[in-house]
Parts: structure tokens; C-alpha cells; sequence
């Protein structure tokens, strides 16, 4: 319903309420977030090594913040806000802003004026569920990591051909 944020789990998205995120975070963040292999810190610089990323759909930014900060208290401090609402960028900004100790990134990232405003709205990382090579310059142009998804072998070989090293499988059931 209104008001209420969806944190996207590994099969699910489950709603979650400033007033249940307690619960929300324990069962639905912490247990079906997203798991992120780890990456080497020189290459992958400034993604800390987090074994759980929350992907994290904002419909309102005032909601973004209490929810960050139950993130970062429960010891899950990285955070991935998709793109995929209006709010999201807003989100971006309350959270690096009010959040101290939030990591927070920007996901679904597939064009280069969206990477350009997640880097302006404070966003430390990028993800995108794909890469063309328009993006891939584009977020290179921003200086910040960038993860980008990769579903096949033949993908995989040519991210790694433009010299992207870690990238996610996307998408994973």
C-alpha cells in the first residue's frame, strides 16, 4: 500500500513498513537478501566486502531513512536503491545525507544520464542488470564501481574483455 517499501528478496519482493522494519530486516533483508559474492577489495575499491546487499525499491523518500537506518543497525550497511521509481533518486540523496555508516548505491542502472544522476545524488556504486557500451563509458565517466549483470557465458567474456572483473548474475532464480 501506500507508504510502504519493498525490499527485494532472491524469489520475492516483501513489503516493508517503517514500523515493521525490525522484522522486515531480520527476516526478509538479512535471510532472502541478495548474496553478493565477495570481491577483491583493490579491484572492486570502494565496495566494501558485504555479504548481503538489500536491493531496495523506494516508492516515497521519507521512508527511505528509517528503513537505512535499521539496515545499518542490524549490521547490513550496503544498499542498493533501484532506479526504478521517481523517488528513488531522493532516497539516494536522504540516505547518504541522514545515514551515517550507509553505503548506499544505485541499482538498475541502464542508462548513462542515470548513472550521471546517481553519482550527483551521492550514490558510492552502480549496479545495472546488463551492460552495452554506451553505459559501460558512462558510468566509467562517473569514477564510481560499477557491478554490472551478466546471464550468459558469452556476456560474462565480454565484460571481461572491456575490463570489468566482478559483476553479478543477473537474472539469478
Amino acid at each position: 500500500g501506500a507508504g510502504r517499501e519493498l525490499v527485494e528478496g532472491e524469489r520475492d519482493l516483501v513489503p516493508v513498513g517503517a514500523a515493521d522494519v525490525p522484522s522486515a530486516l531480520r527476516d526478509a533483508v538479512v535471510d532472502a537478501a541478495i548474496g553478493r559474492l565477495p570481491v577483491d577489495k583493490e579491484t572492486f575499491h570502494a565496495i566494501p566486502l558485504y555479504s548481503k546487499l538489500p536491493v531496495v525499491v523506494v516508492s516515497d523518500a521519507d521512508t527511505a531513512v528509517p528503513l537505512a537506518r535499521a539496515l545499518v543497525e542490524g549490521g547490513v550497511p550496503a544498499i542498493e536503491v533501484t532506479l526504478r521509481t521517481p523517488a528513488a533518486l531522493g532516497a539516494i540523496e536522504r540516505i547518504t545525507a541522514e545515514v551515517p555508516g550507509a553505503v548506499v548505491g544505485a541499482g538498475t542502472v541502464v542508462t548513462g544520464e542515470q548513472a550521471d544522476a546517481a553519482a550527483k545524488a551521492g550514490a558510492r556504486f552502480l549496479v545495472s542488470p546488463g551492460c552495452t557500451s554506451e553505459l559501460a563509458s558512462a558510468v566509467a565517466d562517473t569514477g564510481l564501481p560499477f557491478l554490472p549483470g551478466a546471464g550468459t557465458a558469452s556476456e560474462v567474456m565480454a565484460l571481461l574483455e572491456r575490463g570489468l572483473t566482478e559483476m553479478k548474475f543477473f537474472p539469478a532464480e
